[in-house]
């Protein structure tokens, strides 16, 4: 398959850069992305692999590609900070959404607003919700013998559940998916700012009401909460305010494409879970082991010597969150999907003081949707002559999702 072309120029190594660390991976469009996203990346393991290595693609930087070096950058963040979290570097420093790029001190009150609005008791008191929208939308393609899962029910249904968390139109929540997108996995149609900006004219006057005359959802959290004792200023509601969207519009969406892909290849797997519905919940956590998708930035605060490598003050170091769920060294035979599987070690949903706060709301709605579908259409494979296509980024991606099934062996339950 022809290469694609980088989405930014190659740099030239440093010279304090040992050439046997150097690998050519771009982490906008890794080797072998047909063959999916994250078999891509775990090309980075492949036997002779410098576990930290350095790339020249998207500004030059490192990558750590092993669970216990990956911990320890996303754990120590005086040296490795979250000033800058996308790369290109010259990039990153134009993404300025509230409280990615902070550290702790000053991180900790920002995030606790975030903990509030999606706190387990709230994500909880909103799980009749989720279960009515995700059954009113399986029921409605479940006749049809076909959909596109990707359009008609992953990208609806998480969209859906943030918006009405926020307090914003539903019907509102495509419109904001495609800035969010452009911020996750550019394709160089439209800059950071310029994605951001477009997210922000669109909250400027939700926002502003909820100044005046809060309600009890996320957006009146946000805006009226307060730091330190201080209300907080217009440009920092508006970052939280992007944060959860961006956050709420993409994550959830790609891991149930992969959830669904699986469970089409693997028959056997999938009549376990309908035979049992018992054991939805369990392989929900090992999907979220199996089928991570984040990539996050650090930037070198001080010239370190890291597990024996000279790493300079002002360079980019790589986490992919999701290794440490396919890193053998941490779980055995990583990439087979496994219910029974004891110990399951990851960092899905990062480590550190950066941990997703919308993890709970996660594995909830994972879980509702898993339950919504098979409950229903207990059979179904992907539609002959379609192939899901993959997108690597700050969030991996699948697409075009089309699965088929026998109408005469599904199941209509009211929503």
């Amino acid at each position: 398959m022809k290469k694609q072309q980088p989405l930014y120029p190659l740099v030239e190594k440093p010279g304090h850069i040992p050439q046997n660390l150097v690998v050519d991976f771009d982490i906008y469009n890794p080797p072998n992305l047909e063959n999916g996203f994250h078999e891509a990346w775990k090309t980075l393991h492949d036997e002779g692999m410098p576990e930290i290595l350095w790339t020249p693609y998207n500004g030059g930087h490192w990558i750590v590609s092993r669970t216990s070096e990956m911990t320890e950058v996303l754990n120590q963040f005086e040296t490795f900070s979250s000033r800058v979290i996308i790369v290109p570097k010259e990039v990153g420093e134009n993404y300025h959404i509230l409280p990615t790029h902070l550290s702790p001190p000053e991180h900790r009150p920002y995030r606790l607003l975030l903990n509030t609005g999606l706190s387990p008791k709230r994500i909880q008191s909103l799980k009749g919700e989720i279960e009515s929208l995700i059954n009113k939308l399986v029921e409605g393609v479940r006749a049809k013998g076909e959909c596109c899962f990707t359009t008609e029910i992953a990208e609806p249904f998480p969209t859906a559940i943030i918006m009405l968390i926020l307090g914003l139109p539903v019907e509102d929540g495509p419109y904001l998916k495609k800035f969010a997108d452009q911020i996750m996995r550019p394709d160089g149609s439209m800059t950071l700012p310029e994605a951001e900006g477009k997210i922000i004219e669109y909250l400027r006057p939700f926002i502003e009401a909820r100044r005046d005359n809060p309600v009890d959802d996320m957006i009146s959290g946000l805006v009226n909460g307060k730091i330190n004792g201080e209300s907080l200023p217009d440009d920092e509601a508006f970052q939280l305010c992007v944060e959860v969207v961006i956050a709420g519009l993409d994550t959830v969406v790609n891991f149930l494409n992969f959830i669904m892909l699986f469970l089409a290849e693997y028959p056997e797997q999938r009549r376990r879970l309908v035979d049992d519905p018992s054991l939805i919940p369990a392989a929900a956590d090992e999907f979220v082991r199996r089928y991570g998708l984040v990539v996050v930035g650090r930037y070198v605060e001080h010239d370190i010597k890291f597990h024996g490598i000279d790493i300079k003050e002002g360079e980019m170091i790589i986490c992919p969150t999701f290794i440490s769920g396919i890193d053998e060294q941490i779980n055995p035979d990583p990439m087979r999907v496994e219910f029974d599987r004891d110990n399951v070690s990851h960092t899905t949903f990062g480590a550190g003081p950066h941990r997703c706060a919308g993890a709970p709301l996660a594995r909830v709605e994972l879980i509702a949707a898993m339950q919504a579908w098979l409950s229903r259409i207990p059979d179904f494979e992907v539609k002959v002559g379609t192939k899901p296509t993959f997108k690597a980024g700050t969030v991996g991606s699948m697409e075009n999702l089309y699965l088929t099934w026998d109408v005469g062996s599904t199941t209509a339950i009211p929503a």
